[in-house]
């Protein structure tokens, strides 16, 4: 055997050379004795376990902290190999490794789980030395069954967070291609943990997952000592009542570490600019997150997940996916918190715009379906309005004939009553009745013929020669209860001389209708007016329908999207951002622009142009 560097050799070899002088007669079981009073000294005081045995592994002498440890009786420990007490399942892996030691191969290294008397298991780490001239191996070990214990709660909390991350991947999978990435990158980091503690934080670190580890153990403190000096028992409402309490718990948060994933996702310096300013990431949405996770502290539960706002370093607000996990050990006293955090603010907007979408689509259905029974109504009413204009007409002609004769009637025998009206009075009445059941039964017709051009499916002819100024009395006539409704002041102003343009006067007639519209409901009462007029530019041969309200303005950012198909301000009212987004692809679609003027406060002028197709109306 090569001659080894004495300055390298394990301190458990101090032991083997310090017993050195015992020789083989002294070496008797349980009556083991020491070489000198110094050694047995050193061997029974010792903090550590320690222990003698043949190369059988029969136990020859153990010190009391190993007894201790085990819990075995003399009689028992030392009529037994070692491996009597090693777990079942790591038996043969203990006997290779000591094999290993005895042909001076192996390193001198064993960790395995022992067999105490009472029946608990214990993980420890062995230290041997053999020493074949002796026919003896010296053994130190520890108890490592904390460290074992915290491995493993660690490994099983990163197993759970791997789990739920991959499930809410699969959710996300369509929606979003890069969390695939992440399960891939956070199947690596549990590898890691598998091959050592080490490799573990090189992985934390370079995880695409925000992982955090926190101590809220100031958070149990505070909220025990409210339960025992206020009687707090209800800590939601008193966190709801008292914003004083919840933000010193926020005070009492300890940030002990964060990988480079979270530093980047938050856009701090570095992570002592990160974990020094946590304050800055909450808004008031983190602050109902919070409130929930200081609830489960005062009521001393373990895992949570749930979702949050937070804020970034430059005040970007960001939804994000939170789950903790608590080690055993720290159960209770919640000075360890595992917490790992995934940004979702991508997929809530998503889903925020799919939800968007499906609701514009229903009332886009709805829209359908009223244009529909709009439809057949105006059919339903036509008819009756039909007998009411022509019996109108038929009585007028009666009527001429009546009131001549009556009138002979009235030269001869005076003044009668017909329907408790004076016959003097009703020659100038009567007329005035029958044209007013005219006036009135036209009027209905106008209206029903309106509102069926505007519910006729979309397969209309766009090469009609239209005049605009119809076009503007039709729609203010299909909408004069709206107007009457929001506005005491609706003048209306159309131009003589106008000439045609080419397009759809049912679309035409949708497009004025919603400018019209979205005009009366920005009118804060029935004392602001609107203005809709009629214009012709010769020089560059346009005709423009302008309609100017005095309401309320548009906020230039909100200006610049108002076109935008879905875009609304009024969804809770029934908005649903179609209707400018259509008139602007009718408009266009016939070369023509709508053009918007408006000032918060102010009041909104819209323009719509078309180019002139031909002469006058």
């Amino acid at each position: 055997m090569k001659n080894k560097d004495t300055s390298k050799i394990h301190p458990v070899t101090d032991l083997a050379r310090v017993h050195g002088r015992v020789s083989p007669v002294e070496k008797t079981g349980a009556f083991f004795k020491y070489p000198d009073d110094k050694f047995e000294s050193f061997f029974n005081l010792s903090n550590e376990m320690l222990c003698i045995a043949d190369l059988a592994g029969y136990i020859k002498t153990a010190n009391p902290v190993l007894k201790k440890t085990l819990g075995y009786p003399d009689e028992e420990l030392y009529s037994s190999t070692l491996y009597k007490f090693v777990h079942p399942d790591d038996n043969c892996d203990t006997f290779a490794k000591v094999q290993e030691i005895l042909s001076g191969a192996g390193d001198s290294r064993i960790e395995n789980r022992c067999l105490c008397k009472d029946g608990s298991v214990k993980w420890i780490g062995w230290n041997i030395y053999a020493d074949k001239v002796q026919g003896l191996m010296y053994g130190v070990a520890h108890d490592i069954t904390e460290r074992k214990l915290e491995e493993e709660e660690l490994k099983k909390s990163h197993d759970m967070l791997e789990k739920k991350v991959r499930e809410y991947m699969l959710e996300l999978e369509k929606a979003n291609s890069d969390l695939k990435n992440e399960i891939v990158e956070r199947k690596k980091v549990e590898q890691a943990l598998r091959e050592s503690e080490e490799l573990y934080r090189i992985r934390f670190e370079e995880s695409p997952i925000s992982l955090w580890d926190k101590d809220y153990s100031g958070i149990r403190e505070y909220t025990e000592q409210l339960k025992k000096e206020k009687g707090i028992t209800d800590f939601k409402k008193y966190f709801s009542e008292n914003r004083a309490a919840l933000e010193h718990c926020a005070s009492l948060i300890k940030v002990t570490d964060v990988n480079e994933t979270t530093v980047k996702n938050y856009r701090a310096k570095d992570k002592p600019d990160f974990m020094n300013n946590i304050y800055k990431i909450f808004c008031e949405e983190t602050w109902d997150c919070f409130m929930q996770e200081c609830i489960y502290v005062a009521e001393g539960k373990g895992k949570r997940e749930g979702e949050a706002v937070t804020l970034k370093f430059d005040g970007e607000p960001n939804n994000i996916m939170v789950r903790w996990q608590i080690p055993r050990q720290y159960e209770g006293s919640y000075k360890r918190i595992l917490f790992s955090i995934i940004d979702i603010t991508e997929n809530k907007r998503m889903e925020q715009a799919a939800r968007l979408i499906q609701a514009k689509l229903i009332h886009a259905n709805k829209m359908t379906s009223l244009g529909t029974l709009v439809s057949g109504v105006a059919h339903e009413i036509n008819n009756p309005n039909s007998y009411i204009m022509s019996n109108a007409c038929l009585f007028n002609g009666i009527w001429k004939d009546a009131f001549r004769l009556l009138s002979e009637k009235y030269r001869k025998d005076g003044d009668f009553l017909m329907g408790e009206i004076p016959f003097s009075e009703l020659g100038s009445v009567a007329p005035k009745l029958l044209d007013g059941i005219t006036e009135g039964a036209s009027r209905i017709k106008n209206i029903v013929d309106n509102l069926r051009s505007f519910a006729r499916p979309e397969s209309v002819k766009k090469d009609e020669r239209v005049d605009v100024n119809n076009i503007v009395r039709n729609a203010a006539t299909i909408l004069e209860p709206q107007i009457k409704k929001c506005t005491d002041h609706f003048k209306m102003f159309c131009s003589d001389g106008m000439p045609v343009v080419k397009g759809s006067s049912q679309q035409l007639e949708q497009v004025v209708i919603n400018l019209i519209m979205n005009s009366l409901q920005a009118l804060p009462n029935k004392a602001r007016g609107i203005n809709v007029s009629t214009s012709y530019d010769k020089k560059q041969r346009y005709v423009t329908v302008e309609v100017k309200d005095e309401g309320s303005g548009i906020p230039e950012d909100i200006l610049e999207r108002i076109t935008e198909p879905f875009f609304t301000t009024k969804l809770d009212s029934g908005g649903t951002g179609l209707g400018l987004s259509i008139s602007y692809g009718i408009i266009k679609e016939l070369k023509g622009s709508l053009e918007f003027k408006s000032k918060p406060g102010r009041g909104t002028t819209v323009f719509m142009k078309l180019p002139a197709y031909g002469g006058e109306a």
